[in-house]
């Protein structure tokens, strides 16, 4: 968001009150956005760790399993139940399992973008760390204004 479009954004907003409003929406937005990037980073990768070895693989529909030496079936089922809350996970086949994580991963991923794209324009390639910054920096620019109008008074 460029000086002149931020100065649009910040045009809009003349009463306190829909300062505090904007700033109260926003904060939940990036509260949203933490919590669904922690979520999409939980169901994207199977991980095995022990003393010698830590192991990450992705959760793909081409996601082969082979001997399952590091136990990834169990994970896979604990997964799946975290999100469907399937007991009966057992006569699922394990492959529709990981279709169904994929498929739940893309959805979450999807809303993400959604709220990102939401956010006044949002330009850059988002990460969790410029988005944060974005946030915060229209925040900042609200509680100016914010304290501007309060000095009027």
């Amino acid at each position: 968001m460029n000086n002149d479009s931020l100065d649009s954004y910040l045009s809009k907003f003349n009463k306190i009150h829909d300062i505090n409003d904007e700033i109260l929406d926003l904060e939940g937005k990036l509260n949203e956005i933490n919590n669904l990037y922690d979520l999409i980073e939980h169901f994207k990768y199977l991980k095995f760790k022990n003393v010698h070895v830590i192991i990450k693989r992705e959760i793909n529909p081409t996601l082969e399993i082979g001997d399952d030496k590091y136990n990834f079936r169990s994970n896979i089922s604990l997964l799946f139940r975290e999100i469907f809350k399937n007991r009966f996970s057992r006569n699922i086949p394990l492959k529709i399992m990981v279709y169904k994580i994929y498929l739940h991963r893309k959805e979450l991923e999807d809303k993400l973008k959604n709220i990102v794209e939401s956010i006044s324009k949002f330009e850059n390639e988002y990460n969790i760390n410029n988005l944060e910054a974005f946030i915060f920096n229209i925040i900042e620019k609200l509680l100016e204004k914010q304290i501007a109008l309060l000095e009027k008074k």
